[in-house]
């Protein structure tokens, strides 16, 4: 059970770490569109699929795996 709440707290943290960070970067790579006249229509745009999410999940769940597996001790027989 230890090892349980070692690797969810870790993947928590981890998780909210990694998307903070892609949501900055995300966010300072941004170029708004200069060339589009500036007249606000209702269309809305979603973009490109975007596999950000699930790498950042990914990521997470790896290291947190690693810092539960390194965490435990070898037991001597």
């Amino acid at each position: 059970m230890k090892g349980f709440l070692v690797f969810i707290t870790s993947f928590i943290i981890l998780f909210f770490i990694f998307q903070t960070v892609a949501g900055i970067l995300l966010t300072f790579s941004y170029e708004p569109p200069l060339s589009e006249p500036a007249v606000h229509t209702a269309v809305t745009s979603f973009g490109n699929v975007n596999y950000l999410p699930f790498v950042v999940s990914l990521m997470s769940a790896v290291i947190a795996y690693a810092i539960v597996h390194l965490r435990r001790k070898p037991q001597i027989a």
